[in-house]
């Protein structure tokens, strides 16, 4: 995570002076954001700050729809895709992203 914190942000982890828009969850105020998928398994490393997000998102009036998959870690769909949770997992995704654009939201 340190590294990849680096990388995208430009910073040490930690640090206060960030770019506005490299993490939604850190803005103040969520109200009038797109609807959002978040899909997590129960031990992701980040599964406290991803249902916290979402809650927060909930919270401020934003149509969101959390996954939660039991047992999977960090992005299990990716190196186990052929397993029936992984492809239900992509299907929910799928689906939820079809009925956004069908319904005129753009993500």
């Amino acid at each position: 995570m340190r590294s990849f914190q680096r990388a995208f942000l430009g910073a040490e982890p930690g640090a206060t002076e960030l770019p506005p828009y490299a993490a939604g969850a850190r803005r103040e105020d969520l109200r009038g954001l797109p609807p959002a998928w978040i899909g997590v398994g129960n031990i992701e490393l980040l599964y406290a700050e991803d249902t916290a997000y979402a809650e927060r998102l909930r919270t401020a009036g934003v149509d969101v729809t959390l996954d939660v998959v039991p047992g999977a870690p960090h992005g299990f769909q990716n190196w186990a895709f052929d397993t029936r949770v992984a492809r239900h997992f992509i299907a929910h995704a799928q689906a939820w992203l079809g009925r956004t654009l069908d319904n005129g939201h753009s993500v």
